[in-house]
């Protein structure tokens, strides 16, 4: 399984745009295929503006009936050493893969993205949908 490539303040993408918006998906690279002659999109680009570097974070990929496919983010962890700790905002990129590595089937899904700052209690919640294309 691919991780999911982060920018943040641990891992910089760079011309990371940013949002102002909790959650958003770079129109641009959606929808998208992991097949693209163009290698820029063969990847959804995801953005994230929690406005609070606290906050600890969960980004997951969802089908339409709401069942999880894939956990990006997880308590601000992922696979491959990803680390979002303090970092309020940055881009997430997703292959169209599910947690087994296997390629999902085209069509929309949804992310999520939940936060929440353990010391106040403040939170952020998140919701875009992204297209996978072939």
């Amino acid at each position: 399984m691919s991780p999911p490539c982060v920018s943040s303040p641990n891992n910089p993408l760079p011309s990371a745009p940013p949002t102002s918006k909790t959650l958003e998906v770079d129109g641009a690279h959606n929808p998208f295929s992991p097949f693209d002659v163009d290698s820029n999109f063969r990847n959804g680009r995801i953005f994230f503006n929690v406005k609070s570097n606290a906050l600890v974070k969960t980004v997951k990929i969802c089908d339409p009936r709401g069942a999880t496919v894939r956990v990006l983010v997880n308590q601000d962890r992922g696979p491959g050493g990803l680390n979002l700790t303090g970092a309020g905002s940055g881009t997430i990129l997703w292959d169209g893969r599910d947690d087994d590595g296997n390629l999902l089937p085209m069509g929309l899904y949804i992310v999520y993205l939940e936060g929440t700052d353990p010391a106040t209690g403040e939170r952020a919640r998140g919701k875009a949908l992204i297209a996978l294309g072939r």
